[in-house]
């Protein structure tokens, strides 16, 4: 008899490793869509810092100069002095000098007819008040720009209220011969002496006057009078409070 030899059916192989790799490959897209995903999260996170980066204001730190390099300083600006090139008139009688400017010459009158009357011992015929001195100072040979009249002693005090109340009868702002009312009547400072000054800005006439009292008490008053215009009378009145400035007493 014959022998029937009877094999089990050996399986194979080949289909379990063709799953297994269908599932390798259907999990691959999924891994680089993932490192996608991560990549451009990545990406926005270092755009957005860059972003905040640039709207931040960077802070600028303080430099030291260069060691031996001193900063620059700031040198003042020097103003002019008008009144550097200008002439000095000086009177040693009565004891005060001030400076004017060099296109002016000036000449002095004396004692008026009043004081001339005064000192031949004569009793005052009018109202004109007696004066030592008159020094008119000129532009040419009739063009006055100021005078400078010196009075005699007078022991009231230089303020508005004894001026408005007629006081002071002497020189241009002689209350008694003005056409206008003072416009200005005030105690000014100039060059550490303590003037009256009395404007009278027209419309008949422009006066500015000046008063002081010199240290053994004669009143001293610069003076400036016009006809013409307030603009040429406001050039003139400058150059007096320039002039007056630079006035000074001898010592």
């Amino acid at each position: 008899m014959e022998e029937k030899i009877y094999s089990k059916p050996i399986k194979s192989t080949t289909g379990n490793s063709s799953s297994g790799g269908s599932a390798k490959e259907k999990s691959t897209p999924i891994i680089v869509l993932l490192l996608i995903v991560i990549l451009l999260i990545g990406a926005g996170g270092v755009y957005a810092g860059m972003q905040i980066s640039k709207k931040q204001t960077p802070v600028v730190l303080p430099t030291a100069p260069p060691p031996n390099v001193r900063p620059t300083e700031t040198v003042p600006t020097s103003i002019p002095d008008e009144t550097a090139e200008w002439k000095t008139y000086k009177n040693e009688k009565y004891g005060f000098e001030f400076k004017y400017p060099k296109n002016l010459s000036y000449v002095s009158s004396g004692p008026n007819s009043a004081q001339k009357e005064v000192d031949q011992g004569k009793e005052l015929s009018g109202t004109v008040v007696p004066s030592f001195d008159n020094i008119n100072f000129k532009e040419g040979d009739n063009n006055k720009r100021f005078s400078v009249e010196i009075f005699k002693e007078n022991e009231i005090a230089l303020t508005p209220e004894n001026y408005q109340n007629g006081l002071y009868m002497s020189g241009s702002c002689d209350l008694r011969w003005l056409d206008d009312k003072p416009s200005v009547v005030k105690n000014i400072k100039l060059n550490g002496n303590n003037f009256l000054e009395v404007n009278v800005t027209g419309p008949k006439q422009y006066v500015n006057c000046y008063y002081l009292k010199s240290r053994n008490s004669n009143l001293i008053v610069i003076s400036s009078e016009i006809f013409t215009n307030g603009l040429t009378f406001n050039k003139i009145n400058g150059d007096l409070v320039k002039i007056l400035s630079t006035f000074k007493f001898l010592d």
